[in-house]
């Protein structure tokens, strides 16, 4: 019977008989195994509502019960009525408080929680912790009730690494480990699995010793793909971490780089998809290539102008090659909107970090076919992110702007624009597109005659004239991270349309005070300043000439994210999406940041240095999903950076002047 055990079937007879025995008439016993049985086998043809209210009646007879409240949850779960699952095992928790009553209501709110939306957005956000919230307290009893449960310590571990609470998840899910290394068999999940989120609990804790050395050992079982994204981030941009990378694209069976997704679209002769690395080299025929934007030139300054002692963040970068790519008889799929043929899946700049994964899904949706139609792709990986938007996805829109759309080649093609972000219909009214898009949503695939995409690439081997610096140089080869940083010609094309239509819709008045941003995470649970309230009033405090505001973006458009960041003279922040905003900052803005630990915070050092910036780091540091905290002496430290960052400023102001 689907989705019951066999235990289910040996109904505890003799636990209802002494239960009512006293209290009921004699065939009490006898009614109530004929219910019981008829609610399995009702439950067995698939008939769970008929089921389910036989349960709910059982339970009411014998609450005390446990086998009984077990079986109602379980036909509830396979009827898919989460809301009464959850009702039902709570109404069980109130009467047993046993451990297996607070573990299954534990996994049900689990999934309830896995299932909440995500997202930036603040209703996603508030919906994301409600769940938590629900799930923590009979997860945390259930971990303590059965301390030698698998699941249990699992469960409890597993909520408090997603919701990235890394510090408290890593007693739970190391105990786990041990007790599976105890002989232990998991049920939930896979011991490779485990591993894989015990190494991103302990990455997520800052704690990359621990981190590299579980993944080290377990290198043969780790996905390539997650062991780049660990090793890239934990030692500073090594081979080690490239190695992973190549794995990772190709397939450790496979040197070829062939997938192994066999689809009935593929007409090549190995039926296989292969996966095109890159614009660089030989392409499919059907693949033309012009390069828009010459690469190789350097920018940026060797340092921060204030650094911390383990945290080097070179700044030193080569411009990336810009392309515009057409592709014929082409396809876009998933909620990446990637980009395949009939025998190529094409991963473009990203490299090794494209998402190959959603390429299955991709090639199994409806097909819409629009065969007189020529698409320019606007999509970036992860668009539904602000840094990822702004910094990617509009770098391909101002590429495609400036060449293709307007030119001959160009006047007939549509932008094709992802349909769940809630940024676009602003960008299309500002630039004019409103006649000229065509909206994808994740749940097809499109296939267009002609695909034009804009995008870019690192020059591949570096030209003989890169830096001599050693550290820079394993930065420009080994960063997974640069696969997120657009060239400096897309990024400059970002600010001088957004700059333009700031002058024209909402132009800066000279008389506005000079404005100092402080962002806020206030709208999420990590990356927070604690003491951020002390920070604020004592810049105000000290610095009374110039307009001090916290900032937090959630609630604004991108026009109003651009103006305010184009007024700023200083801005100082922890890693986050809002940084995107920096694209929009006048050469010479001071910027004053928390880093991360491990320091993952190359994209912004690389918008510093494409938009000629001045970049500080601060000495507080956290985990990428933890909180800084500000003390008396850090923030005595916080302040004075500040001013001497705006000395640095009026001083190098006026020489330029």
């Amino acid at each position: 019977m689907k989705g019951l055990s066999v235990l289910l079937l040996a109904i505890p007879l003799v636990a209802f008989a002494d239960d009512f025995a006293s209290a009921t008439r004699n065939n009490a016993r006898e009614l109530l195994s004929n219910a019981y049985r008829r609610a399995i086998q009702l439950a067995s043809e698939e008939r769970y509502e008929e089921s389910a209210g036989i349960f709910a009646d059982i339970v009411k007879v014998v609450p005390s019960v446990e086998q009984a409240w077990m079986d109602y949850g379980s036909v509830l779960e396979m009827a898919g009525m989460e809301d009464r699952v959850d009702e039902v095992y709570t109404q069980a928790d109130s009467i047993l408080a046993s451990p297996t009553s607070k573990m299954r209501l534990c996994e049900t709110r689990l999934k309830m929680y896995m299932k909440a939306p995500k997202g930036p957005e603040t209703d996603s956000v508030a919906s994301n912790d409600r769940a938590f919230s629900n799930a923590y307290e009979p997860c945390r009893v259930s971990a303590v009730l059965n301390p030698n449960s698998l699941d249990a310590q699992f469960y409890m571990g597993f909520l408090l690494k997603s919701h990235h609470k890394y510090h408290e998840a890593l007693p739970f899910l190391w105990n786990t480990y041990n007790l599976t290394l105890a002989g232990l068999s998991l049920q939930k999940t896979s011991v490779d699995q485990l591993i894989s989120f015990l190494i991103e609990t302990f990455w997520g804790s800052g704690d990359c010793f621990h981190a590299l050395s579980l993944l080290r050992s377990n290198s043969n079982t780790i996905d390539s793909c997650f062991a780049a994204h660990i090793v890239g981030h934990c030692t500073k941009h090594s081979p080690e971490a490239s190695n992973f990378l190549k794995s990772c694209m190709c397939g450790t069976q496979n040197p070829t780089c062939a997938t192994s997704t066999l689809s009935q679209l593929a007409t090549c002769p190995s039926k296989y998809y292969q996966v095109a690395t890159g614009w660089q080299g030989s392409l499919p025929r059907n693949v033309v290539m012009k390069t828009v934007v010459s690469g190789g030139e350097g920018y940026g300054r060797n340092r921060p102008y204030s650094e911390i002692e383990g945290f080097p963040m070179p700044l030193q970068y080569l411009e990336k090659e810009s392309y515009i790519i057409e592709i014929s008889d082409a396809f876009i799929g998933g909620e990446s909107g990637v980009v395949f043929d009939r025998c190529f899946f094409y991963s473009g700049g990203h490299e090794a970090n494209a998402r190959v994964n959603e390429l299955p899904e991709a090639l199994s949706q409806k097909i819409v076919e629009l065969p007189l139609v020529s698409v320019a792709l606007m999509f970036s990986q992860t668009h539904n992110n602000y840094y990822h938007f702004v910094a990617e996805a509009l770098g391909r829109l101002m590429l495609l702007r400036e060449f293709l759309l307007y030119t001959p080649d160009g006047e007939s093609v549509v932008v094709a624009v992802p349909g769940h972000n809630r940024f676009v219909s602003e960008i299309v009214t500002l630039f004019g597109l409103t006649d000229r898009i065509i909206v994808v949503e994740k749940n097809y695939t499109l296939h267009v005659p002609k695909l034009y995409i804009a995008d870019w690439q690192r020059l591949s081997p570096p030209p003989p004239q890169f830096p001599i610096d050693e550290t820079v140089k394993d930065h420009y080869l080994y960063d997974p991270w640069a696969a997120y940083q657009p060239s400096r010609a897309a990024l400059k094309l970002v600010q001088r349309e957004m700059w333009g239509c700031i002058d024209r819709l909402h132009p800066l008045d000279p008389k506005e005070p000079p404005l100092i941003i402080l962002v806020s995470r206030g709208d999420v649970s990590s990356r927070n300043i604690i003491g951020e309230e002390k920070l604020l009033s004592t810049m105000r405090s000290e610095l009374p000439s110039y307009h001090v505001v916290s900032f937090l973006g959630t609630s604004q458009g991108i026009l109003e994210q651009a103006r305010t960041f184009r007024r700023a003279k200083l801005v100082v922040s922890g890693h986050g999406a809002s940084l995107a905003n920096l694209i929009f900052c006048t050469p010479r803005t001071q910027v004053l940041l928390f880093p991360l630990e491990p320091n993952v915070d190359q994209n912004f050092g690389h918008i510093v240095s494409a938009m000629e910036l001045d970049l500080w780091l601060l000495p507080i540091t956290a985990a990428f999903h933890q909180n800084f905290t500000l003390t008396a002496d850090s923030l005595l430290v916080t302040m004075n950076t500040i001013h001497k960052a705006l000395a640095h400023q009026k001083e190098h102001t006026h020489d330029e002047l």
